[in-house]
């Protein structure tokens, strides 16, 4: 019996040894995926904190800077590309006892008012856009309201060729009238009565003569008379109302990119 009850528990020790052995091996796996998870949320909340910080931080000096550059509402598309807003910060960490350098940068200013708003402009507004015709404008202005303006692309016969086409040229941010001083002359073909050449000569106007500070001076280009005037007077503005501002930020070479919004009241 005492033999029999021996071989017991020796068959007995090298089972729990047998399963211990097992478990081994999946105790370490288990310890070294939870010590990954650890790794890597932490690594997410450190590159959140970073990125939110370069974010706040840059949009707070570029607004400052942008804002000293411009005096008032009255400024043109050269001008608006030939800002210059680009420098470096520190912040400091308040998870890890740090200082991180920054630089920012000013890649795009775009006014909204230089662009047709896809909510409030007219169908003969929207045909006139590049690649949209009678029935694109007419399904774009069934389907308000745009929060956004690649909504359209939901639309029917508007893909990506021609979203890509006029994506530079429409918004749903402006109040509706068009920049004379910031808009391109594709946008200005869009207003009524207002074709290419004539288009051509209100861009030629403000870079020979300077911005326009009154939307009376219109009538001071060539080939725009009294009752061109008319049609457009309504439609038009000389200030800029939005900018939408684009800042690509740099730290420890990794590159974040983050569009602003200033509003000057226009």
């Amino acid at each position: 019996m005492v033999r029999g009850e021996q071989g017991y528990i020796t068959i007995f020790v090298i089972v729990i040894l047998v399963v211990i052995g097992s478990l081994i091996p999946l105790f370490v796996q288990l310890v070294t995926n939870e010590l990954q998870i650890t790794a890597n949320y932490r690594q997410m909340v450190q590159e959140d904190y970073w990125q939110e910080g370069l974010e706040v931080v840059a949009a707070h000096q570029v607004i400052e800077e942008l804002t000293e550059q411009l005096s008032n509402q009255l400024v043109t598309r050269e001008e608006l590309a030939a800002i210059s807003v680009a420098g470096t910060e520190k912040i400091e960490s308040k998870l890890y006892d740090e200082v991180v350098k920054i630089d920012y940068e000013i890649v795009e200013i775009v006014d909204q008012a230089a662009q047709v708003n896809l909510n409030l402009h007219s169908q003969e507004m929207l045909e006139s856009l590049p690649e949209i015709g009678e029935i694109l404008a007419e399904r774009i202005i069934n389907n308000r309201v745009y929060q956004d303006q690649a909504e359209i692309l939901k639309l029917t016969g508007i893909g990506q060729t021609t979203y890509q086409d006029i994506k530079d040229y429409i918004t749903v941010e402006s109040a509706g009238k068009i920049n004379l001083n910031t808009a391109c002359q594709t946008v200005l073909q869009t207003l009524p009565e207002i074709g290419e050449t004539s288009a051509e000569e209100i861009v030629d106007h403000r870079q020979q003569e300077g911005r326009y500070t009154e939307v009376e001076e219109l009538k001071e280009v060539v080939g725009i008379g009294d009752g061109t005037y008319e049609q457009v007077e309504d439609l038009i503005t000389v200030e800029a109302g939005l900018l939408q501002v684009e800042i690509e930020l740099e730290q420890a070479e990794q590159k974040y990119n983050q569009r602003i919004v200033l509003d000057l009241g226009g």
